[in-house]
């Protein structure tokens, strides 16, 4: 679980060039060139590059992403802990059976 929440926080760092580790989404904000679709737009956007500008402009782009402090860690210390209550729950019946077999026997 941890590696895929690091992986997943990875990929979406390297697309959009920000962290993307401790939230679960499912969307990612990128800079990206979109092609303008007007002559309008085209000559503005010739007009900056030519200014040394860049055209990019925010896009969300689907991306999962499984966060470390909202899904994975809360997660492992949910196990971690029942795994703990199970371990001395089991130990405490083998306690009082052990000791029930000692005191059972003829007299």
């Amino acid at each position: 679980m941890i590696a895929t929440s690091v992986i997943t926080g990875y990929r979406a760092s390297t697309l959009s060039g920000k962290s993307h580790y401790l939230e679960t989404r499912t969307t990612v904000w990128v800079e990206e060139e979109v092609p303008a679709d007007n002559p309008a737009d085209a000559a503005r956007d010739q007009a900056m590059r030519e200014a040394g500008e860049s055209t990019a402009i925010p896009v969300k782009k689907p991306c999962f992403v499984l966060g470390l402090a909202d899904a994975t860690i809360p997660t492992i210390l949910a196990g971690g802990f029942s795994l703990a209550v199970a371990w001395l729950w089991r130990r405490r019946r083998l306690r009082r059976s052990a000791l029930g077999q000692k005191s059972s026997g003829p007299v």
